[in-house]
C-alpha cells in the first residue's frame, strides 16, 4: 500500500512539473505575435484534459488504452512542434536575410497550420470515444479512431522530419535552434 501510495505521489508530481512547463510554453508562445499558437496550446490542453475524464469514467478497454498511448503521443508531438514554432519565430527575428527569414516563417506557418489539423483530429476521436461511453464499445469505431490517429501521427511525423531538414540547413548557414542565435 505504500508503494501505490508513492506511485500516485510520484504521478502527482509528474503531471504538476508538466503542467509547469506548458504554462512556461504558454507564456512563451504569448509573445511570437500570433495568437493562434496560445490558442493551439490551450485547446490542446483542454482536449487532453476531456479526453482523460471521458477515460477515467470509465473502465477503460485494452483497445481505448491503445487510443490513449497514440493520443498521448499526438498530444507531445503537438507540443514539441509548437515549441519549435517558437523556435523558429526568435531564429526568423535574427536573420539579416529575407529570404532565410521568409523560409522560416513559411515553415513555422505550415506547422501552426498542422497543429491546428492535429487539434480538429483529436476532437473528433474524443467525440467518438465519448460516443462509444454512450452506446457501448464498437470495434468499428475504435478503429475509425485508431486510423484518424495514425494519420495525425503520420502528419506529426513529417513535421518533425521536416523540421530536422530546415535546422540542418539553418545549421549550414551558421543558425541552430536555441543557441542564441548568429546573424547572417
Amino acid at each position: 500500500a505504500d508503494d501505490d501510495h508513492r506511485f500516485g505521489h510520484g504521478q502527482a508530481e509528474a503531471i504538476a512539473a508538466r503542467e509547469r512547463e506548458l504554462d512556461a510554453l504558454d507564456n512563451e508562445l504569448q509573445g511570437d505575435g500570433d495568437p493562434r499558437t496560445e490558442a493551439c496550446l490551450r485547446s490542446l490542453r483542454a482536449l487532453y484534459g476531456q479526453f482523460m475524464a471521458e477515460v477515467n469514467a470509465q473502465a477503460p478497454s485494452a483497445q481505448v488504452l491503445e487510443v490513449v498511448g497514440l493520443r498521448e503521443r499526438m498530444f507531445k508531438g503537438c507540443v514539441q512542434t509548437l515549441r519549435r514554432s517558437l523556435e523558429l519565430f526568435r531564429n526568423a527575428q535574427r536573420m539579416n536575410t529575407l529570404g532565410m527569414e521568409q523560409r522560416m516563417l513559411e515553415s513555422r506557418e505550415r506547422m501552426i497550420s498542422e497543429v491546428e489539423l492535429s487539434i480538429e483530429h483529436l476532437g473528433r476521436i474524443i467525440d467518438g470515444v465519448h460516443a462509444m461511453s454512450i452506446a457501448g464499445t464498437e470495434d468499428s469505431e475504435l478503429q475509425r479512431i485508431r486510423s484518424e490517429l495514425d494519420a495525425s501521427l503520420e502528419v506529426a511525423t513529417n513535421v518533425e522530419q521536416r523540421m530536422q531538414a530546415l535546422e540542418s540547413e539553418l545549421s549550414e548557414v551558421g543558425i541552430r535552434s536555441g543557441d542564441g542565435g548568429t546573424r547572417v
